[in-house]
Formats: structure tokens, sequence, C-alpha cells
């Protein structure tokens, strides 16, 4: 099965690098303390139109 999304990038720029996917939270508390100063910087009304794009997790 094929990449599309990496096909239709590919002809922005061929240049590609490794990259991971985290799907675990490791520090809960680290975690928070880094959404609250997302919050403080962008607001809650950002913050509730981009927690789905943003992997703000429960």
């Amino acid at each position: 099965m094929g990449d599309y999304l990496l096909k239709f990038k590919k002809n922005f720029s061929k240049r590609t690098s490794e990259f991971y996917i985290g799907k675990r939270i490791h520090n809960n508390n680290k975690y928070s303390e880094i959404t609250e100063d997302w919050i403080s910087i962008h607001g809650n009304k950002e913050f509730e139109s981009k927690k789905k794009i943003l992997q703000f997790y429960r």
C-alpha cells in the first residue's frame, strides 16, 4: 500500500528525513505543563479549535 501523502509532498521536495511519531505520554506532569504553557500563549479558544490536530491527549 502506498503512502499517497508522502508521494504528494515529494512534488515539493525530493529531500526526506527520518521521523518518529509518538503515541504515548510517559510524563503526564510535564505534558500537562507543556499544554498549559501552550494555552497561556495561544488562548483557550485556539486550544479548543486545534486540540485534535495538535494531539492534546486527555
